[in-house]
């Protein structure tokens, strides 16, 4: 191969790997601040006299209805109390709890916000005068929310333009020279 053709092949992979790596530098989320559950009712550790009707949680941001999920499980039990597909509000998930008596109930999440972090955990509480408090658990913020490279909507604006720009540059550094 001429030395002309390794060159042209050494830009097409210069330029070709240069737009992957600016695609995924762009779709790195690091100025922003993770998405998290900033509260619910009821809170983590509540002690209630009675069973609520129904929990809420509150992110730090909108929730894709599509990628919510919530379930609410009864420790006595073990059967998940709540069956049924969470109600979504912007940043708020609301869910239904079937009245099943003295106990811990514990709400686990998993939820995409819709800049495409991920957000999952575990909260819990106590039902009953007899029962005792579960404990608050730890700040799971560091844990529970992350973003996941190229799930959000913008990442994916973001690869086709590099995609794009690859095919408009590929074609002009393997043309033919005319002389």
């Amino acid at each position: 191969m001429p030395v002309e053709g390794r060159r042209r092949q050494v830009a097409a992979m210069a330029v070709a790997g240069g737009a992957v790596l600016i695609a995924l530098l762009v779709t790195r989320s690091g100025t922003q601040d993770p998405g998290r559950l900033l509260g619910g009712t009821p809170a983590d550790g509540d002690r209630l006299v009675q069973a609520p009707a129904a929990v809420e949680l509150t992110f730090s941001g909108p929730v894709d209805p599509a990628q919510a999920h919530l379930v609410v499980r009864q420790d006595a039990a073990g059967q998940p109390a709540s069956q049924e597909s969470p109600r979504v509000d912007g940043a708020v998930v609301r869910g239904t709890v079937p009245a099943r008596g003295n106990g811990t109930y514990r709400i686990g999440y998993h939820v995409v916000l819709r800049s495409g972090q991920v957000v999952t955990g575990v909260t819990a509480f106590t039902v009953g005068t007899g029962s005792a408090p579960v404990p608050r658990g730890p700040d799971r913020a560091d844990v529970a929310a992350h973003d996941h490279l190229g799930s959000g909507p913008g990442s994916v604006l973001v690869l086709a333009a590099g995609g794009l720009l690859a095919l408009l540059v590929l074609p002009l550094v393997f043309r033919r020279r005319v002389r």
